[in-house]
């Protein structure tokens, strides 16, 4: 059977809406129309049109999934993976690129017929729209329930947006949302920084738990002026706390860097994590100590900024680990 978008809309999770474009493809969003705009405004349309951390979530009997694709937007990072769960389990993932090389079909067939909680994660790196959205005929499909579960909201630049991960499951802010089964929105946007503007008040989503992940390109972009990136972060924390009264919000400091012994026309980045720490103490919000959420070696990063698959992992245990013991438990 061939789903309709209205089904395939059924068992989207972890975004905001699926629409149909003008062709009768659907896509998956993450943001409002407010934001997005203001995401096209500043030239950063490709990445709003990705969709890090949605996935389709739903209990099948059948055997078969299988759809076809293609590229809406592409960010600057050409491969893209679909990565599909079984259970707590991934046993499959389409690894291809957005060039006319790539692939545009997904097929997989389980090896038996079983009831079992299907998730599939969409790309992080591009858009995609998709039809031909195929099941078994006569199997049935049930879209996960969101009752109860944990609520999270990831906000934060191009690690949190899921760079450099060769596996979109495998982010730091998948794998903190596949720990705990929560719903949730991931906002992460390459190359972002800390704007009170980006945050959206009429937002219909309502997060329990909030992290937070700016501060290194705004390094870049205030170079030695502490007093401007310092407003910067206190103007987005007044508008998050008065937003979200209610969720527990944990920033993160910035993850190691390469280069941040090499850059003199900027402040030293020990400054940026004392400004950071300054500034979440100051809106009552927790800290997360990102310097040591990721091995300090080359090893763990793809150009010695942006976590690499292994990179990211690690990082998504070491927040999961301060969220645990921050007393941030499953189901709420």
């Amino acid at each position: 059977m061939v789903l309709n978008n209205e089904q395939i809309k059924s068992i989207a999770a972890n975004c905001l809406d699926v629409r149909t474009r003008e062709n009768g493809r659907a896509q998956v969003l993450r943001f409002t129309d407010k934001q997005t705009e203001l995401y096209r405004n500043s030239n950063f349309i490709p990445h709003p049109l990705c969709a890090p951390c949605a996935c389709f979530d739903f209990t099948y009997n059948g055997e078969i999934i299988a759809f076809e694709f293609d590229i809406t937007a592409v960010t600057s990072r050409k491969f893209l993976s679909f990565d599909l769960y079984d259970g707590e389990v991934m046993v499959h993932s389409l690894y291809t690129y957005a060039d006319s090389e790539g692939q545009r079909q997904f097929f997989y067939k389980f090896s038996d017929k079983r009831t079992r909680r299907v998730r599939l994660f969409l790309p992080y790196s591009c858009g995609v729209e998709i039809w031909n959205f195929t099941l078994d005929d006569g199997a049935t499909f049930t879209p996960t329930s969101t009752d109860g579960r944990l609520k999270m909201l990831f906000l934060g630049d191009s690690i949190t947006h899921g760079y450099d991960s060769h596996y979109t499951s495998m982010t730091y802010a998948a794998t903190v949302a596949r720990h705990y089964d929560a719903v949730c929105l991931n906002h992460g946007v390459g190359g972002y920084v800390f704007k009170a503007e980006s945050l959206d008040a009429e937002l219909p989503f309502t997060p329990d738990v909030i992290t937070v992940a700016y501060g290194t390109n705004d390094w870049g972009r205030y170079g030695m002026d502490e007093d401007k990136y310092r407003a910067a972060a206190d103007a987005f924390f007044d508008k998050l706390c008065t937003i979200y009264p209610s969720a527990r919000i944990f920033g993160i400091l910035p993850v190691w860097r390469a280069d941040e012994d090499r850059r003199p026309e900027r402040m030293p980045f020990t400054r940026v994590y004392e400004i950071l720490r300054e500034c979440y103490a100051s809106h009552g919000v927790e800290c997360i100590d990102g310097e040591k959420a990721v091995p300090q070696m080359r090893a763990f990063y793809s150009d010695g900024l942006h976590p690499n698959t292994i990179g990211q992992h690690v990082y998504g245990l070491h927040v999961i680990e301060a969220l645990e013991k921050a007393g941030i438990k499953k189901n709420g």
